[in-house]
């Protein structure tokens, strides 16, 4: 039976022989999505030769070549940012069904961890070139910036950050649950398909952002349920969570729901990642004249105070999301003592009834 390192040779291999396919099915899937670097003719040249470095760096990384990083920039195909992050991730997805098809012959116990193993070194070739393009694309949008006002930029930032950033966390958390799962030989294609779906969230993401639209994002599935599937995508340890929901959601606007969404899950990707509690609640009340939730988590905590005084990332942008809704949100942290949130929003047309003293008397507990 050969070894891993020698079946992840011979994936190098194959995924080698099988790149024209890979790159056809690639430029199908970018057309089949109204992508312009699959539709015009102009675009695909630049968009093809990036494809071909991602999928280059794969195979010799794969094949173990002593030059696996090196390799030539490439062109940045003249397309919109939105469009080159969808297009990386119609790579990533379409690479991975290679893959995937490369390796079904193979037995069980060998098939799981090669894929992963193959699965990983295509996302971090796939990283490093869309960082290349983003950095590119950033010295272009600098130039721009400089006529922004400091808001607008900071604003921009923090969608970033929310929408993009998290989508991203969540592919990479599925990758990593994968990865278990095929060591101990119970990986299946759920998780390619959640790898897949949150890379095409991210892409819908940032299609949205750079159009001009507005920041609210739909979500079909709804508040509750979006919260749902968030907490369990994040959590590979099981941690319990408790979710409840008090009122009617069809009461927020499109707006508040898609701002509550992305604290909570800027909640929780904290929690998961950085806190290590053994449980979470999270709890959302809606009634006529506001929206208000309370999030916990029994973890290590950290020093509130230093990091309000901060102001950066997370902590910073879940502030913002509450108070652009017209109202605001209040934190208690310390080290050993776990995290509690409390925030709160007037409905339109409702007058701001101010931070409900329940929940304020509950940071305090």
């Amino acid at each position: 039976m050969a070894d891993l390192d020698e079946l992840e040779r011979l994936a190098g291999r194959r995924l080698a022989a099988a790149v024209p396919d890979v790159l056809a099915a690639y430029r199908a899937r970018l057309a089949e999505a109204g992508n312009p670097l699959g539709t015009d003719p102009a675009l695909w040249p630049d968009a093809r030769e990036q494809a071909v470095l991602v999928l280059d760096d794969t195979c010799r990384e794969l094949r173990g070549d002593a030059d696996a990083a090196a390799g030539p920039a490439g062109r940045r195909p003249a397309a919109p940012l939105g469009d080159l992050l969808g297009a990386a991730g119609e790579l990533t997805a379409v690479a991975l069904e290679a893959l995937g098809r490369l390796t079904a012959g193979l037995p069980g116990g060998q098939r799981h961890p090669l894929f992963v193993r193959a699965a990983l070194v295509l996302t971090r070739c796939s990283a490093r070139r869309t960082r290349a393009l983003a950095e590119s694309h950033d010295t272009q949008v600098a130039r721009r910036v400089e006529q922004a006002t400091a808001a607008e930029y900071g604003k921009l930032a923090v969608e970033i950050h929310d929408r993009i950033g998290g989508s991203l966390a969540l592919a990479f958390r599925h990758l990593e649950m994968h990865r278990r799962e095929g060591l101990d030989g119970r990986g299946d294609g759920r998780r390619v398909t959640a790898i897949e779906e949150s890379l095409e969230e991210a892409a819908a993401y940032t299609r949205h952002l750079v159009s001009g639209l507005s920041s609210t994002f739909p979500r079909p599935d709804g508040l509750h349920a979006s919260i749902q599937k968030c907490a369990h995508a994040l959590n590979p340890h099981r941690i319990p969570v408790v979710i409840e929901f008090s009122g009617q959601e069809d009461l927020l606007p499109g707006r508040h729901r898609d701002e509550l969404f992305l604290v909570v899950r800027e909640f929780l990707r904290n929690a998961f990642t950085h806190a290590s509690p053994t449980l979470i609640s999270i709890r959302i009340t809606i009634t006529e004249r506001r929206v208000s939730a309370r999030l916990t988590d029994n973890g290590t905590g950290f020093d509130a105070a230093s990091a309000a005084s901060a102001a950066t990332g997370g902590l910073r942008a879940m502030r913002e999301r509450a108070e652009r809704l017209g109202g605001g949100c209040r934190l208690k942290s310390a080290p050993g003592s776990g995290t509690r949130m409390w925030l709160w929003a007037p409905l339109p047309d409702a007058p701001d009834p101010g931070p409900d003293p329940s929940g304020v008397a509950a940071l305090a507990e």
